[in-house]
């Protein structure tokens, strides 16, 4: 059974690019483009892990990642950006992040960091 993974970006041309691309890997791919719309998806379904942009309008991604892991929610997260000094990572880090990339990115980059995440 393939994995489910949410991704969570307001850039649609970069959920569509990302999410095609992990199609094409045999993942089960589901798409949300706030914090209030990857709600609703998580109330109808679960997922294995979830791609989410730190850079949103309204609840931003490490808002985001803090709240779910004070929920207790420990579905992995990786979080997406273009933010890539070393503060920023260890911030997404430290509340509670799996890992973090750095946009633009080769999605090769992303194939292998998800799968270590999914281990």
């Amino acid at each position: 059974m393939a994995e489910r993974i949410l991704v969570v970006d307001d850039d649609k041309r970069h959920c569509v690019l990302v999410s095609n691309y992990l199609k094409k890997q045999c993942f089960e791919i589901f798409m949300a483009v706030d914090g209030v719309d990857m709600q609703k998806q998580r109330a109808f379904s679960s997922f294995d892990l979830i791609l989410l942009d730190v850079n949103m309008p309204g609840e931003d991604g490490l808002a985001i990642c803090k709240r779910l892991r004070a929920e207790g929610d420990n579905t992995p997260i990786i979080l997406l950006t273009a933010r890539n000094e070393l503060v920023d990572r260890e911030v997404g880090l430290d509340i509670g992040a799996d890992d973090y990339l750095a946009k633009p990115f080769d999605p090769r980059v992303l194939l292998v960091k998800m799968r270590a995440v999914l281990r």
